[in-house]
């Protein structure tokens, strides 16, 4: 089976994928598979899915090929609805203003975290009592190839 065939064996509805999705989790949940195998797995597809998705050559080609469809705003391909959108990221870093406000920011976040949970400490500038809600941690497994 070649690249593209194994794509398309892969769910293509919002049915087929809860169906796999719970397939794949039966199988975990019965012990019948290593669940670190198929976080590898996963792994594995999502980046090789990410280094098609991101080349500039296949963007070139999804983009023209969607402009195909530039008298509807939304339309129908397989079992998806497709829209062009664009974005726009701005650049406020030349903004002194913005600067300084977004180094405070980091300065506070430092000063907020240095305050163990349950502990209070004084801001030495203000005097003010700070306090740390019971930090959110969570575990996750890393993968690298």
């Amino acid at each position: 089976m070649n690249a593209l065939e194994k794509i398309q064996s892969l769910p293509a509805t919002k049915e087929q994928q809860k169906e796999f999705a719970g397939q794949v989790l039966q199988k975990v949940l019965d012990g019948e598979v290593n669940p670190l195998h198929v976080k590898v797995w996963f792994k594995s597809i999502s980046d090789a899915l990410e280094m098609v998705d991101k080349d500039e050559r296949f963007q070139k080609v999804l983009l023209d090929e969607a402009s195909k469809y530039q008298a509807e705003r939304q339309f129908p391909i397989m079992n998806a609805v497709c829209e062009i959108g664009s974005r726009s990221i701005y650049d406020f870093s030349d903004d002194k203003k913005w600067a300084d406000l977004k180094e405070k920011i980091k300065e506070r976040e430092t000063l907020l975290k240095a305050v163990k949970p349950g502990n209070e400490i004084a801001d030495t500038d203000t005097g003010e009592i700070l306090t740390c809600k019971l930090r959110n941690v969570t575990q996750f497994i890393k993968i690298k190839f």
